[in-house]
Order: structure tokens, then C-alpha cells, then sequence
């Protein structure tokens, strides 16, 4: 055990938890950061596809509504609750 009174023994094991620890807080950090950024990320892209996936809707309605412009539609119950749709030219 003479080895663990010698000065650069001593020292190794003082400096190697400090490192130790400071490479460990900043891989926690930096995973931190990087889910954060990557979950704002998905989050913006989520939101511009829900938006493209809506414009896209709507054209597709609007482009129906001006096909069957003349169509006047109207409902009627069926007997046992359900509903049908009829179209009238």
C-alpha cells in the first residue's frame, strides 16, 4: 500500500472523480438540451403537416363544392335511426 501515499497516487484519485463528475453532468446536460430541441423540432414539424394536410383538405372540398355546385342535398331518417343522403339535380 506504499503506492497510495505517493503523491501522484493521491492526486489521481483526487482529480479522477472531479473529472468523472463533470463529464457526467455534461453528457446529462447535453442530452437535455438535444431532447429539447428534438421534441420542439417534431413538434413544429407535426404542427406544418397537420397545416399542409388541412390547405389540402380544403382545396379538395372547394374543388368538390364548385363540381357539384347545382347538387341541392337533403336528409332523410331511416326507421331504425341511421341516415341517408339524398341528392337532388
Amino acid at each position: 500500500m506504499k503506492w497510495l501515499s505517493s503523491f501522484r497516487a493521491r492526486l489521481i484519485l483526487t482529480v479522477f472523480p472531479v473529472v468523472a463528475g463533470i463529464t457526467i453532468a455534461t453528457l446529462v446536460l447535453a442530452e437535455w438540451k438535444f431532447v429539447g430541441t428534438y421534441k420542439r423540432l417534431f413538434a413544429e414539424q407535426f404542427e406544418a403537416q397537420i397545416g399542409t394536410f388541412t390547405a389540402t383538405k380544403k382545396k379538395r372540398t372547394e374543388a368538390l363544392s364548385v363540381v357539384l355546385g347545382g347538387a341541392e342535398w337533403w336528409r332523410t331518417k331511416r326507421r331504425d335511426g341511421g341516415r341517408w343522403v339524398h341528392w337532388r339535380w
